[in-house]
């Protein structure tokens, strides 16, 4: 696992993480101050968000994406049906074995497309946070 990309958009931190596995997941983090900081992210107040296959990661103080006091943090992945898997960031032994399936199939989900995610899913944030 590496980070891609890590930048700030509307004072929210966010991050780009490759796996091992051959995907990508985004992540966007909130500040203690957020009404939304320590929320779940099934919680019934971030219904509605739209990201790549939904939000499926909510975690507060942790080296994962990247270590960070103070923020909680909202992430998707993109290791879906139909996503693809991008052999350039895959570990070697994920690597092998793929290789020696007949059918790898689906969309690359690249560092650029999860990139805008994030920042779409920071925009949600803020018009959630605007309409109370």
């Amino acid at each position: 696992m590496a980070v891609e990309k890590e930048w700030i958009y509307k004072d929210f931190k966010c991050v780009v993480i490759a796996t091992g596995m051959g995907h990508r997941c985004g992540y966007v983090a909130v500040s203690e101050n957020h009404p939304f900081y320590g929320l779940d992210y099934e919680d019934e107040k971030l219904h509605g968000i739209d990201v790549h296959g939904g939000l499926t990661y909510s975690k507060g103080k942790s080296d994962y994406p990247v270590e960070s006091e103070g923020l909680w943090w909202f992430g998707f992945d993109c290791a879906h049906s139909g996503d693809g898997r991008d052999f350039t960031i895959m570990s070697e032994d994920y690597r092998r074995a793929f290789e020696k399936m007949e059918y790898f199939g689906g969309e690359v989900r690249t560092s650029g497309y999860v990139s805008l995610e994030c920042e779409r899913l920071v925009d949600q944030l803020l018009e959630m946070n605007k309409e109370g």
